[in-house]
């Protein structure tokens, strides 16, 4: 099985900043380097060789972008306020059989947060992969999230990060809900719920995704501990 096939991704039609990413590029000026139009959707982007997988944006001259290249090998571009640029990852991250990388949040210039998987074998097993760029590189760090997938996450500050990961059809358990205080995880013990992702708008509140067994996607606003 391919990663593409184990992460559902079919075509990408070769436009990668897709969806999310345009609407980002607009709300916060991304696109603001080409002449002034009506409100609407528009590509500022393109790309016949990678998929996008994830976008965020602190600023209108700071965002960051994630997926995996057609060879299978994860990636993270940069947008400047003028030009997407490729960055440089740690020497390891994509291993022997390739890997990915469908999560990035941020909440500086000096902080942004990226988190995937590398195949340790050939097949869907998957190696978690959590990165951090600190304003002048990405460095990886060791976590206790195991041969998990991280499906979303919420980044405040260096030292207030959230992930959340749930299980899938495919089989992967899900990583659960962790916290991050800038030196220890700590695993939020949850009764029946998975949260699979999570949003916010400040560190006090926080309203995360959560998959119900039985039942339909449901929404429960979560209080930091």
């Amino acid at each position: 099985m391919s990663i593409r096939s184990a992460l559902g991704i079919r075509s990408v039609s070769r436009v990668l900043i897709v969806g999310a990413a345009v609407a980002l590029a607009m709300s916060t000026g991304l696109a603001s380097a080409q002449p002034s139009r009506s409100p609407g959707w528009r590509v500022v982007y393109r790309n016949a060789e990678d998929s996008f997988l994830a976008v965020t944006t602190t600023a209108p001259n700071n965002a960051w972008a994630a997926g995996l290249t057609r060879t299978s090998q994860p990636f993270v571009r940069h947008w400047n306020g003028r030009s997407w640029g490729s960055a440089t990852l740690p020497a390891g991250v994509g291993g022997k059989f390739g890997g990915f990388l469908q999560v990035v949040a941020g909440s500086s210039a000096s902080n942004a947060w990226a988190f995937g998987g590398d195949f340790g074998v050939p097949g869907p097993k998957v190696i978690s992969v959590v990165l951090r760029w600190d304003g002048k590189r990405w460095s990886q760090l060791k976590t206790p999230l195991g041969d998990v997938v991280i499906g979303g996450a919420a980044v405040f500050s260096a030292a207030d990060v959230w992930v959340f990961g749930c299980p899938d059809r495919a089989g992967d358990p899900g990583a659960g809900t962790w916290h991050y205080n800038g030196r220890h995880w700590t695993m939020l013990r949850l009764r029946n719920d998975d949260i699979c992702s999570g949003s916010a708008l400040s560190s006090p509140t926080r309203w995360p995704r959560q998959k119900r067994a039985g039942s339909r996607d449901a929404v429960r606003r979560a209080r930091a501990y």
